[in-house]
């Protein structure tokens, strides 16, 4: 397995994002691959170089992003891409963050 370094390294240099789930909290972010963020619409990621998205728990959509704010299309949840940020923060300082990331989710980047 790849450590949690050389990761955010390929993620950075390639353009791959981060899945962010929102429910009444804000879940810690999934690695996306290449090939998975370029199946979503642009309106849906925000402008970062290193994509963010934003998926409803409830609904099961991804977020529309505008205005550095995502908001459910269906059931009108929203959140800030400071909240989003914030969240990003905190689980880089951790530093057993490696084990919390699903070895399935590594294997397919």
């Amino acid at each position: 397995m790849k450590d949690l370094e050389e990761l955010y390294e390929m993620i950075y240099e390639q353009n791959f994002g981060f899945e962010f789930e929102y429910g009444s909290r804000l879940g810690k972010s999934k690695p996306m691959s290449k090939d998975q963020t370029e199946e979503i619409p642009e309106s849906k990621r925000n402008n970062d170089s290193v994509p963010l998205f934003v998926k409803c728990k409830s609904c099961d959509e991804y977020m529309d992003f505008a205005n550095y704010i995502w908001k459910c299309p269906v059931c009108g949840k929203s959140v800030q891409e400071m909240t989003v940020y914030k969240q990003l923060d905190k689980e880089n300082a951790e530093d057993d963050y490696e084990e919390n990331w699903e070895v399935d989710d590594l294997e397919d980047l």
